[in-house]
């Protein structure tokens, strides 16, 4: 049987939005975390993806798409190194571009110590101003290995989005949406939905296989604010228990 991809549609507006406690969640600071054992920069390239992969699907028909994303030089100074990954939507707005890893499946939420990374992003044809690189999360909180939620990391619901430049969004510290995005009002820090969800760890929503993997940073089925646009990644910044990896992405040299 064929597995059916979980995605939510994301439906943003570009801008500073004030960010608010959820009710339905006690009051919390982002944890504080512990200091970190080390840190270690290693370059993605195309000939050593470093377990990440490249995958994309039609989010209303389900059908595998091939992927547009390239390691590129640029665009302009990138965040780490020369180059970054770059990501391709046009006129079809249920496509869906995801960069993922299974490298961090199985481990605990509660053990997340830095979650970090920087895009930039432009129109095609200037119609709307474009919503960065999402990140995603795959969520068991029962214990059973099969995924119960999704956390969405929207950069827009985290300060303010601007075209054609560099910008580092610390998700770490940040508000997610709960199986989509419905407003920051409707956001929790990483700290508030551990208290709900004391045992949550990372798990991979498809059967296995380089194509799974619970930790996504993705593009698309985001209405006019992810089509007809150009995305690009860089500087991914994972750690757990204090040990942390920056994913430098590069092109070949």
């Amino acid at each position: 049987m064929k597995y059916v991809r979980k995605l939510a549609v994301i439906t943003v507006s570009l801008g500073t939005i004030p960010l608010a406690a959820p009710a339905a969640y006690p009051a919390a600071t982002p944890a504080s975390g512990v200091s970190a054992a080390a840190t270690t920069t290693v370059r993605v390239s195309p000939g050593n993806r470093r377990g990440w992969t490249s995958v994309a699907f039609d989010a209303a028909t389900n059908a595998d798409l091939k992927s547009t994303q390239s390691l590129v030089k640029g665009p302009g100074r990138p965040a780490l190194g020369i180059g970054s990954l770059r990501y391709a939507i046009g006129d079809n707005s249920n496509r869906v571009e995801q960069f993922r890893t299974a490298r961090y499946d199985g481990k605990r939420l509660a053990s997340v110590t830095a979650l970090k990374y920087s895009t930039w992003q432009r129109s095609v044809d200037g119609a709307n101003p474009q919503q960065p690189v999402y990140l995603r999360l795959n969520i068991d909180y029962t214990g059973d290995n099969v995924m119960d939620e999704q956390l969405y990391y929207i950069p827009a619901n985290n300060g303010t989005v601007l075209q054609r430049t560099w910008q580092t969004w610390n998700a770490f510290t940040g508000i997610w949406g709960i199986n989509g995005d419905d407003g920051p009002q409707n956001d929790v820090t990483l700290t508030q939905y551990l208290a709900a969800h004391p045992n949550a760890k990372l798990v991979n929503n498809g059967p296995g296989g380089a194509a799974g993997g619970a930790v996504d940073f993705q593009v698309g089925a985001a209405g006019a604010n992810q089509q007809n646009g150009r995305f690009f990644l860089d500087a991914v910044t994972i750690g757990f228990s204090g040990n942390t990896t920056i994913f430098n992405l590069e092109p070949a040299t």
